[in-house]
C-alpha cells in the first residue's frame, strides 16, 4: 500500500516578508531581514540585532489577545 500526499500551497512567515511570495521577493532583491532589536532595550547583552518577525499579531493567528498577553 503507498500512501500519497497532496501539496496544496505553500506558506512562510520570516523577517523578510508574512508570505512566501513577500519573502521570495525580498530576496530577489538582496533584502537583509537582520535589523536593529526595537522591541526592548538590549544593553548588556553581545547581540544588538534579530531576524526579527513584524507584521504579526494574535489577530492574524486566531488567538484571543488575553491569551496572547498570557503565552
Amino acid at each position: 500500500m503507498s500512501n500519497r500526499v497532496i501539496i496544496s500551497g505553500a506558506g512562510l512567515v520570516s523577517s523578510l516578508g508574512l508570505s512566501a511570495l513577500e519573502t521570495w521577493e525580498a530576496l530577489l532583491a538582496g533584502r537583509s531581514g537582520i535589523k536593529q532589536i526595537d522591541g526592548f532595550d538590549t544593553q548588556g547583552f553581545d547581540c544588538h540585532s534579530a531576524a526579527l518577525v513584524h507584521g504579526l499579531g494574535p489577530s492574524e493567528l486566531g488567538i484571543h489577545p488575553r491569551d496572547f498577553r498570557i503565552m
